[in-house]
């Protein structure tokens, strides 16, 4: 069981390209034993400057057997690893999304399945390629959306004390507790027809 707070944003897209330094393919990173290291290093260089640091990309696909505002059932594909997770959100507020979270992992084989299945019989699932960003300190996950979501971006953060965050410059709006920017809304009501 795992317990989340988290924030959502937008973001100003020109400006988060004009402050990202992108150090996911550094090989310091992608080494085991030393990655620690490097990212202790990278948050410490983080609080004398403005720049945010990208350490991770990858790319995620998901869909949710159960969907509703409370809960969800959610099928997750990321890298090698496969996960059935139900999510509990036990506060949604303006403030910030408390929720709680059961995962079970699940083989390559079967996931492979049901992916295949999602693709075949299903046209709105979730795609989207999430960097681990690094600024003061902070950690951020911003998703840039794919498919029938493409060119959605959202920026989480989960602490537990939010006042202590220094938020980049390309944050934009603060989006925390609108549900229609929820993953599980998304795949209802997907991006490219909110105009519809």
């Amino acid at each position: 069981m795992k317990k989340e707070i988290e924030k959502k944003f937008l973001i100003k897209e020109n400006l988060f390209y004009k402050n990202i330094i992108d150090l996911s393919n550094n090989i310091f990173i992608k080494i085991p034993i030393i990655k620690n290291i490097v990212i202790f290093i990278i948050k410490y260089f983080s609080l004398f400057n403005n720049k945010s640091f990208i350490i991770f990309k990858n790319y995620i696909f998901q869909y949710y057997l159960l969907n509703e505002v409370d809960k969800v059932l959610r099928f997750r594909n990321e890298k090698k690893i496969n996960l059935l997770t139900l999510k509990i959100n036990s506060e949604l507020s303006t403030i910030s999304i408390k929720s709680i979270e059961f995962d079970q992992k699940l083989n390559k084989k079967f996931s492979k399945e049901l992916i295949d299945f999602i693709k075949k019989n299903y046209n709105n699932y979730i795609e989207k390629t999430r960097y681990i960003i690094i600024y003061k300190r902070n950690t951020l996950e911003v998703d840039f959306f794919d498919g029938n979501n493409k060119g959605l971006i959202i920026c989480e953060i989960e602490n537990k004390n939010f006042n202590k965050i220094m938020l980049p410059p390309w944050i934009d709006k603060d989006i925390t507790g609108d549900i229609k920017y929820f993953n599980s809304y998304l795949q209802k009501k997907p991006y490219k027809y909110w105009n519809n």
